[in-house]
């Protein structure tokens, strides 16, 4: 994938979680996977961490990509595990809110050197 087209996702995914109003700010990708990118964002100035799953780019067993509903059935579920492992006080990253295609939560680790792994 080329330079153009990774500043060209990042910007249209970073303009997504801005219009949500997952994040007034995103500050940096912190981690990219093959279902989902993480970003460290701001939300009035608490850092926090969105995870955004990729869609039509995602592929499993059979190949194809997978929808954008099979993606938010994805980001639900996942924020849902999180929030019942939270509540259980299980050490899982605070989480605050799912929209479609992702889910907001509190970062591990401080305002500079978040840690990796979500």
């Amino acid at each position: 994938m080329g330079r153009s087209t990774c500043a060209s996702r990042y910007r249209g995914t970073a303009e997504a979680i801005l219009d949500a109003g997952l994040a007034t700010e995103v500050r940096r990708l912190i981690s990219a996977g093959k279902e989902a990118d993480v970003y460290l964002c701001g939300y009035n100035g608490a850092p926090l961490a969105v995870k955004a799953y990729r869609l039509y780019r995602t592929s499993h067993r059979g190949g194809r990509p997978i929808k954008a509903d099979t993606m938010s059935w994805l980001a639900a579920e996942e924020f849902e595990m999180m929030r019942q492992a939270w509540k259980g006080w299980a050490s899982v990253p605070t989480p605050a809110a799912a929209l479609r295609t992702c889910c907001r939560c509190g970062i591990w680790g401080n305002r500079t050197s978040p840690r990796r792994g979500f």
